[in-house]
């Protein structure tokens, strides 16, 4: 890759990713989510209605595609220890994969009553999965268990789910 003179302004123009068969061959390409993974060789992005394909830096080609069991991503998360994928389906709730080979474990599911982009957030341990409403409860599950640990309810109140990772 070639070295940035100015490292804050240096961009990279990935391919269009390959076409799912379930979406018309013009549907715009609308990027949703973006994780840098830890080697610092590889970007996952989240699109909207093309899965969710990890791309590599050096070559700018895909690594692997995954298609989504929900159509229309709203937002991605990727675990800290990158071993899972949390999916903000915007059809019926949170649908968790295995990173490594992009199977599909488990489902949150999630009462949709608004098209909005649902929050999604694993915690800085990825024991568990934060993940937004329309409606201003934040749902807490556990990943081992896929129970419901808590909800944190904010009537009246719009709710940002934020995170730092160092």
């Amino acid at each position: 890759m070639d070295s940035p003179s100015e490292p804050w302004a240096y961009g990279i123009n990935f391919p269009r990713p390959h076409q799912l068969q379930s979406i018309a061959l013009d549907t715009p390409v609308v990027p949703q989510s973006v994780h840098l993974l830890k080697d610092g060789k590889r970007l996952m992005a989240s699109y909207l209605e093309h899965g969710i394909v990890c791309w590599s830096f050096e070559d700018r080609v895909e690594v692997w595609q995954l298609v989504p069991k929900h159509e229309r991503i709203g937002q991605s998360a990727l675990s800290p220890d990158e071993t899972m994928i949390a999916v903000a389906n915007l059809h019926n709730g949170f649908d968790i994969y295995r990173a490594h080979d992009q199977t599909f474990l488990y489902q949150f599911p999630a009462m949709i009553t608004a098209n909005v982009v649902l929050p999604v957030l694993f915690s800085q341990s990825s024991v568990a999965l934060l993940c937004g409403s329309p409606c201003g409860f934040v749902t807490i599950h556990s990943i081992r268990t896929k129970g419901v640990l808590h909800i944190l309810d904010h009537p009246g109140m719009f709710t940002v789910m934020m995170d730092r990772q160092r």
